[in-house]
C-alpha cells in the first residue's frame, strides 16, 4: 500500500502539469484568434505610403 501511493504522487502532479499546459495553450489560442481586422482607410494609408517610398 505504502509503495502505491509513492507512485500515485508523480502522476498526480504530472497530470497537474498537463492541465496547466493545457490551459495556458486554450488560453493563448483564445487571445492569439481575438484580433481586429484591417480598416480599409488604413489599407489606402498603407497603400499611398508604399507608392511614396
Amino acid at each position: 500500500m505504502k509503495n502505491q501511493k509513492k507512485k500515485s504522487f508523480p502522476l498526480r502532479v504530472f497530470l497537474c502539469l498537463l492541465a496547466v499546459l493545457l490551459a495556458v495553450c486554450v488560453a493563448f489560442g483564445v487571445y492569439v484568434s481575438d484580433y481586429y481586422h484591417t480598416d480599409p482607410a488604413a489599407e489606402d494609408a498603407l497603400a499611398a505610403w508604399m507608392n511614396l517610398q
